[in-house]
């Protein structure tokens, strides 16, 4: 309009306004032409940036799921490499030496499961046939085969717990875990379980209590063999005195 005024006014000339208008047309061609590839390279930076968001969560899940295998195959190696025992504890005794090979079933080593609280405790089994009747509470002399008594005394111990029934051969063999040794006890006949709890002594090598105060110089580990003398009645000496002076003078 402002260049039509101008060619009214006489201004310009009519091919100076037709070559104007013709300018204006190509420039917003040009804008129109402009304002589309804008618009598409906005969807194109959508579809990149979509893409790009897409690609990232397969990359995350690709990662995470290659982790997972990497720690399956790490475990499925560390099973063919290493022994696991199923508890904690300490070796004390080792069955095999490098570079022996060694079967399913073959004993490696024995563990000595660390639960404190049956490091205290000892299994005694009497024979079902012995008369004197046991009960909760009654003194217990305990001689392990590795301690020379006559030196370091007896172990102190007291009667917790006394079974009922008669020990099965699987309960044998579940407690002890030996077949050699469930057959030595069970070889005279019928046996029963006594829990005794021993006595314990901070003071000592051993931890636990002697006769001679002090026992010996070294700790008694779990599985140790032992025998033990239950006190089922407590007498005095003059009580031992009177019935052999009495078969005397008789």
């Amino acid at each position: 309009k402002k260049e039509d005024k101008l060619y009214k006014d006489g201004l310009i000339t009519y091919s100076q306004l037709f070559a104007t208008k013709n300018n204006l047309s190509e420039i917003r061609t040009e804008l129109v032409e402009l304002e589309k590839q804008l618009s598409n390279i906005s969807l194109r930076e959508e579809e990149w940036t979509l893409g790009r968001t897409l690609d990232e969560e397969d990359l995350k899940h690709e990662i995470t799921k290659l982790e997972v295998d990497l720690e399956n195959l790490q475990k499925e190696y560390d099973l063919q490499r290493f022994i696991f025992a199923p508890a904690n504890g300490k070796v004390v005794q080792v069955g095999t030496s490098v570079p022996d090979f060694v079967e399913a079933g073959e004993l490696l080593v024995e563990l000595e499961k660390s639960d404190v609280s049956k490091d205290f405790v000892l299994d005694l089994y009497v024979p079902f046939n012995a008369n004197a009747l046991i009960s909760k509470g009654m003194a217990v002399d305990v001689e392990p085969f590795i301690v020379d008594r006559n030196l370091y005394g007896w172990l102190i111990g007291t009667v917790m717990d006394v079974d009922e029934y008669v020990s099965s051969h699987n309960s044998l063999l579940s407690d002890l875990e030996n077949q050699e040794l469930s057959g030595l006890i069970e070889r005279n006949g019928p046996v029963y379980k006594v829990t005794v709890e021993l006595e314990k002594n901070k003071n000592t090598d051993s931890g636990f209590s002697w006769t001679n105060k002090k026992g010996p110089p070294f700790r008694i580990n779990s599985g140790s063999l032992a025998r033990s003398f239950i006190h089922v009645k407590d007498k005095a000496p003059i009580d031992y005195l009177i019935p052999i002076f009495k078969e005397y003078f008789e």
